[in-house]
């Protein structure tokens, strides 16, 4: 081979690489999350998804202020604290909630999911059989962080009312996410789609957030959020209970 042919493949190979470089360079959005469910061993404060927006918290406060509530008082054997990082895991709202739960001899099972947005959560395989295999006869969903900025968020309806429904059968209640930031309206979307779970409004509710992002809850942060959800759910204040969840019952459909 001459040194011109030499030197025009070597040209071509780099331009094949440079190609191949530009095509995975996705949109975070483009496709859905590679990261698994995360287990006990293994948990990152790691949504980068949640560090836009540019609006201030609180919008949408008064959401079913005017709904009647039960307040709850079934035992459950098994609950599932299943969704986004803001389940927690040895931090965060398991620290709340997984004495309260425990004390009532109730088995606590948690599933925080790096990154996860509803669209995906709907979609994936993994959910039903997580209900399977677990066979929760209760679930708390704790999704809408990572959807707090989407565009256009009526068209994440659809897979709103598609992961609620998953719940079928099972007692289940959608947590959202305290704000940090004013939202484009997903939780809107979630407390008037979330049937048959119970949605509880956290919007207003102010908590301790982790210095490194000033979005996750600290434990002391999960602590608020957690009691506020109990009176709730219980009607028995606790230590840090506000009123500022608000609920919104669905009837289900």
């Amino acid at each position: 081979m001459t040194m011109r042919g030499t030197f025009a493949l070597a040209a071509l190979g780099a331009l094949a690489l440079a190609c191949t470089d530009r095509s995975d360079s996705v949109a975070p959005d483009a496709s859905p999350p590679t990261a698994n469910l995360l287990d006990a061993a293994s948990i990152e404060r790691e949504d980068s998804s949640l560090a836009t927006g540019d609006l201030d918290a609180g919008n949408g406060a008064d959401v079913g202020s005017e709904a009647t509530h039960a307040v709850n008082t079934k035992h459950y054997d098994r609950v599932l604290l299943l969704g986004d990082s803001f389940v927690g895991l040895g931090d965060g709202l398991v620290t709340g909630l997984r004495p309260r739960f425990e004390h009532e001899g109730t088995e606590v099972r948690t599933v925080p999911w790096k990154s996860i947005k509803i669209i995906y959560f709907a979609d994936d395989e993994r959910v039903p059989e997580l209900l399977k295999k677990w066979n929760p006869d209760l679930v708390i969903l704790v999704l809408g962080s990572n959807d707090m900025f989407v565009n256009e968020p009526e068209k994440h309806a659809h897979f709103v009312r598609k992961t609620a429904k998953l719940m079928r059968g099972r007692d289940c209640y959608w947590l959202g996410p305290p704000p940090w930031k004013k939202s484009t309206g997903i939780l809107d979307v979630i407390a008037r789609d979330s049937a048959p779970c119970t949605f509880f409004d956290s919007r207003g509710l102010t908590i301790d957030r982790n210095k490194k992002d000033n979005i996750h809850p600290t434990n002391a942060g999960g602590e608020t959020w957690a009691a506020a959800f109990w009176t709730f759910f219980r009607g028995i204040p606790g230590e840090g209970a506000t009123d500022a969840g608000v609920p919104v019952a669905h009837a289900s459909r």
